[in-house]
């Protein structure tokens, strides 16, 4: 992740300007994990998980859209590279492309130490509805086509990493 940002800030990808960050001309705001844990828990207390789901999605469609417009990547396999290193960028974990299938617009992603899952701690239902929502959003400006992701294990269920599932049709959060 560290040789990513250095390459970010050597090519004027990202800016710090009198208190403001700028990555990919986008201006991002960095939140405390435990102001960013409170409202995910509240918004999962009130059966809100939709809501940041849906937020994330638009988020992340609009800003991939600007990243591969800034990085000149045109190809659709260039596009899916940079999901797991713009991703890392968030700082929720470790990301990692497991299975790729474009015949299908199928694709099945992992979330090693999940900063969601590990704040939730033990829960009997997956925690990591914001991630999902960013990359249903990645993805679907990638391929051009509406696509939902689901968290099918989670680090806060016992499983080993989190496992998401992005595909066309597919019922989310």
């Amino acid at each position: 992740m560290f040789s990513l940002f250095n390459k970010l800030i050597i090519s004027k990808k990202i800016d710090f300007r009198k208190g403001e960050i700028w990555m990919f001309g986008t201006q991002i705001c960095l939140i405390p994990p435990d102001v960013y844990f409170e409202i995910i828990k509240d918004l999962e207390k009130n059966n809100n998980q939709q809501f940041i789901y849906d937020a994330s999605f638009k988020s992340a469609k609009n800003w991939f859209a600007k990243v591969v417009s800034s990085t000149k990547k045109k190809s659709k396999s260039e596009q899916i590279e940079l999901v797991p290193k713009i991703f890392e960028l968030f700082a929720l974990g470790k990301v990692e492309l497991l299975e790729i299938d474009l015949t299908k617009n199928f694709f099945r992603v992992g979330l090693h130490n999940s900063l969601t899952a590990e704040l939730f701690g033990k829960h009997n239902s997956p925690v990591d509805f914001q991630f999902a929502g960013y990359l249903a959003g990645a993805f679907s400006f990638i391929l051009g086509v509406g696509v939902r992701c689901v968290e099918k294990q989670c680090l806060s269920n016992g499983a080993e990493y989190c496992e998401f599932i992005v595909s066309v049709g597919e019922s989310n959060v």
